[in-house]
């Protein structure tokens, strides 16, 4: 687990990353993001099981691919100026 403060303007967010330790090149992979102690894994865990009940794994899929395709539109050329996340402490082994 890594935490960090996002830093934006005036306003300091608190962010908890969660990883874990690959077997093939024991690099670290981050699995998990939290922040306003709301895990994102769990909001795309419940969205997820939602569409699978209405649409199914090839409605699923074709949202997923949809979405992207909108944000890579909305987002071509913009970046986050002016932001800046800075590890605040490392606790532990993530697992």
């Amino acid at each position: 687990t890594v935490h960090t403060i996002l830093t934006l303007k005036k306003d300091n967010i608190p962010i908890e990353y969660r990883l874990f330790r690959t077997d093939a090149k024991k690099e670290w992979r981050i699995y998990d993001v939290i922040t306003d102690e709301v895990s994102l894994v769990d909001t795309y865990k419940g969205q997820f099981r939602k569409l699978l009940a209405d649409k199914g794994f090839d409605g699923l899929l074709t949202t997923l691919k949809s979405k992207r395709a909108q944000l890579e539109k909305e987002n071509a050329g913009k970046s986050a100026k002016g932001a800046t996340a800075t590890p605040a402490k490392a606790e532990g082994s993530a697992n």
